[in-house]
């Protein structure tokens, strides 16, 4: 087909399978905004209902669906177990690749493959990223009445955390501050969501957890304002200005091995409630949800709404998460391993 035959189609919404060469697949023949037409979208959640990844992604379909052509629905399904990882599964697997489908997730299922022995069906790299609506950074605290207050008594005793699974971010920031600052973290794994983390806490079967400040901001309205929790350490690249007197575990570190760990443990945050399609997507569709998506972050709705929660917007494209990951991925060998024995030692 001529090139301009091409360009033709690609503008003309009313197009039919009629007006092309035959044999072109149907795809093809419907443009971007007929597809979205009416049409029922899936959304996986790599979280649990009412945790922050939860609360951050049913904010986007609320909003998203106003900047999408067709009027269509999205239907969310919260994937709790392992941290998450179920729904990167579903998306590089089981999902359909017309656009129709999409996830969120915690962050641990982004590196896992990075540090697990297992094999995962689904490759990060490979996904098509829509965009990333948050910078973060995380704390790792204990409860008000705790006797564990400090990030010297974390050194000195035995301190447990609530993780939602062994790969999960409440489990990787934990063990990395044992291997690089001396803290005594003990991990308790297999807490299905973020809630329920948050009640092990609450009703002293832990003594504390390491979650992202969106997550406590979104789950614990205040807690960091009011201090009614104690803050022990900060896992980032940089102090947060109104967390300040909090140490930070880069400043903590001893040598720049140890330092270089930390940084690729907290990579991930700089992409932070990122959204992807599985591949395979047509690159029409691709450019009507980065465009929907960019939009949506504009919107003084939607940043009334995530005001109201206390969410932090700052906006990746797609093209720039997929050069973090890419990054990520790229980190020299030694200091991926270093992160495949800390993680594995501890299971």
């Amino acid at each position: 087909m001529p090139r301009w035959i091409i360009r033709l189609s690609s503008l003309c919404i009313g197009c039919t399978v009629a007006l092309l060469l035959p044999g072109a697949p149907a795809a093809a023949a419907e443009s971007a905004g007929a597809f979205f037409h009416g049409r029922q979208l899936s959304l996986y959640i790599g979280g649990g209902s009412g945790g922050a990844i939860d609360i951050y992604a049913r904010l986007l379909a609320r909003h998203i669906v106003r900047y999408l052509p067709g009027d269509p629905v999205i239907v969310a399904r919260n994937y709790p177990s392992a941290g998450g990882v179920q729904a990167y599964m579903a998306l590089g697997t089981t999902a359909a690749r017309d656009g129709s489908a999409f996830a969120t997730s915690a962050r641990g299922p982004l590196t896992d493959p990075l540090y697990s022995d297992r094999t995962v069906p689904y490759d990060v790299r490979k996904f098509i990223w829509i965009g990333s609506m948050n910078d973060d950074s995380s704390i790792c605290y204990t409860r008000g009445a705790s006797k564990i207050r400090t990030l010297a008594d974390a050194r000195q005793h035995e301190t447990t955390m609530a993780s939602t699974g062994i790969l999960a971010e409440s489990s990787k920031f934990p063990l990395a501050l044992n291997a690089t600052i001396g803290t005594k973290f003990k991990v308790i794994t297999g807490y299905s969501g973020t809630a329920n983390t948050l009640l092990a806490v609450d009703r002293g079967e832990t003594e504390g957890r390491c979650t992202t400040v969106g997550s406590i901001n979104a789950t614990q309205p205040g807690a960091l304002k009011n201090r009614s929790i104690n803050m022990l350490v900060q896992v980032g690249l940089a102090k947060r200005a109104d967390l300040a007197d909090i140490p930070l575990s880069l400043d903590e570190a001893k040598t720049e091995d140890d330092r270089a760990f930390l940084r690729l443990l907290v990579a991930p945050l700089s992409i932070a409630s990122a959204f992807a399609l599985p591949e395979g997507v047509p690159s029409e569709r691709v450019a009507v949800w980065r465009t929907a998506f960019s939009a949506m972050l504009k919107d003084a709705q939607f940043r009334e709404d995530a005001a109201r929660i206390s969410f932090e917007i700052t906006e990746r494209s797609g093209p720039e998460v997929e050069s973090i990951v890419r990054a990520i991925y790229a980190t020299p060998k030694p200091i991926v391993e270093r992160a495949h024995n800390v993680f594995s030692l501890a299971k």
